[in-house]
This record gives structure tokens, C-alpha cells and sequence, in this order.
């Protein structure tokens, strides 16, 4: 796994090969430059803005996404953006960066890692992470709020979350927002995606593969109770369990 690091006063860029390909520089973190250049596509509220672009060297299929790291609960009250700085690889857009190119090497459906952005300000830093978007998907949470999904397509599910483990990786916020369905000419694909903060665990560590099933089950469960229809069924859950069971 390379990370390629270059420091330009205050900031440090990291690319990974996709992003030195790509030739991702500082200006392509600034979404003032971003929207001067036409590069904007659309923009997304959420807990921070998340910027949609394109670049130049890319192919016409490929889109990006900008994301600025920002606190969440009461935290976000003391500090919106800013995090104690103590070293690169310690930094969130760093690990999470990592992770990313770690679980594509792993053959893992995840969103191609690009590039990230740490700014320090004393012994504060703020960062950014740059992914691809992968086209033509939809939420779990958006799809099963609609109509059920296939037998086939909840082992799926079942069988990402199992490449992720065997990869060690536990994603620490697994839920129904968190997994993304692609149907493309009659075919379907998962993707998981949001690993901000999730780790890799050492070889040998038990129980927390079970915790992360159980937790993505609550999440489903939660909306359940908020949906009047919620297409997930036993035997959905059965089918996601089957196919994590199968999975090599």
C-alpha cells in the first residue's frame, strides 16, 4: 500500500496512485476553485457540504466526491472541524484513506480512494478526502423503503461484509445508509462505503465480527419502527446471513 505525501506549507497532500494519475493538487480541495474551473456537478447537505466534480485527466464516467471532516454531537459544538494533531498516519483522512486503498487491494467493494488533504493550524489540523463515486447507486436504506430487494441480492450484502472481515476491517458505523446497491445491464453489485473512524483489527481478535452484523440488524430494526413499509423480512436477513456464511 503506497500513500504518496507531499508537504506545501501548512498542508500536507496525500495521494494515492489513482490520485497521482489523476494529477489531484491543492487547488482540487478548494471548492471556490472547484466552482470557478466548471468542475461542480452537484452538492450534498449533510453533517458538512460534500462536493461533486470532475477532473480533467478523468474519463467521462468518472465523477469525484469532496468531503470535509466535521464533528458530529456535542462535540461539534466546541470544535466544528478542527482535530488534535499528532501525526499524519494518526489523522482521520489518513486512516480512512488507508483503509480504502487497503480494502481495494482486498477486492473489496469499496469507493476508489483519490487523494487527501491535512491543513495544520497549531496543534490543530483540519482535512479533506477526495473518492470516486461510484455511478448508478442507491442506498440499502432508500431501496428497501420502496419495494423488496432479491434472495441474490441480500447475499451479496451478506458476502461484502464477510470480504471486509476476512480482511479484518471492522466498519464501526455499518448500517442501512452505509451500503450501496449498483444495478448495471441486469447485474447488481454492492459497495460499502463511509470508513471514517473504522479500524483493522489483529489476527485473532474475537467477537467484534458478530458485534458489527449486530449492529447493522439494529439499524434495519430502527427503521422498521419509523417506516410504515420496510421491505426486510426474516428471511431477508436469513439470505444476508447465508451469503456472509458462504462467502471465501
Amino acid at each position: 500500500m503506497s500513500i504518496y505525501q507531499q508537504t506545501i506549507d501548512t498542508s500536507t497532500l496525500l495521494l494515492t496512485q489513482a490520485g497521482r494519475d489523476l494529477g489531484v493538487g491543492l487547488h482540487d480541495f478548494d471548492p471556490i476553485s472547484l466552482n470557478k474551473r466548471e468542475l461542480v456537478i452537484a452538492q450534498k447537505q449533510g453533517r458538512g457540504q460534500v462536493f461533486f466534480f470532475t477532473l480533467a485527466k478523468a474519463n467521462n464516467e468518472q465523477s469525484f466526491a469532496l468531503r470535509h471532516y466535521c464533528r458530529g454531537g456535542l462535540m461539534a459544538k466546541l470544535s466544528y472541524d478542527k482535530f488534535l494533531y499528532t501525526s499524519v498516519p494518526e489523522t482521520r483522512c489518513y486512516e480512512e484513506l488507508a483503509i480504502l486503498e487497503y480494502l481495494t487491494q482486498h477486492h473489496v467493494n469499496v469507493p476508489k480512494p483519490i487523494a487527501a488533504k491535512i491543513t495544520r493550524r497549531g496543534i490543530f489540523y483540519t482535512s479533506d478526502l477526495i473518492t470516486e463515486v461510484v455511478p448508478e447507486t442507491k442506498e440499502l436504506h432508500e431501496l428497501i423503503a420502496t419495494k423488496p430487494l432479491s434472495t441474490e441480492d441480500w447475499e451479496k450484502i451478506g458476502q461484502q461484509i464477510r470480504l471486509m472481515h476476512d480482511a479484518l476491517v471492522c466498519h464501526d458505523d455499518i448500517n442501512v445508509k452505509n451500503i450501496l446497491l449498483q444495478e448495471h445491464e441486469g447485474d447488481s453489485r454492492v459497495f460499502l462505503i463511509d470508513f471514517d473512524k473504522c479500524t483493522i483489527k489483529s489476527e485473532g481478535e474475537k467477537g467484534w465480527q458478530q458485534k458489527n452484523v449486530e449492529r447493522l440488524k439494529r439499524s434495519i430494526t430502527k427503521q422498521q419502527k419509523l417506516h410504515h413499509e420496510y421491505y426486510c423480512s426474516e428471511q431477508n436477513w436469513d439470505a444476508l446471513m447465508f451469503g456472509y456464511q458462504k462467502a471465501t
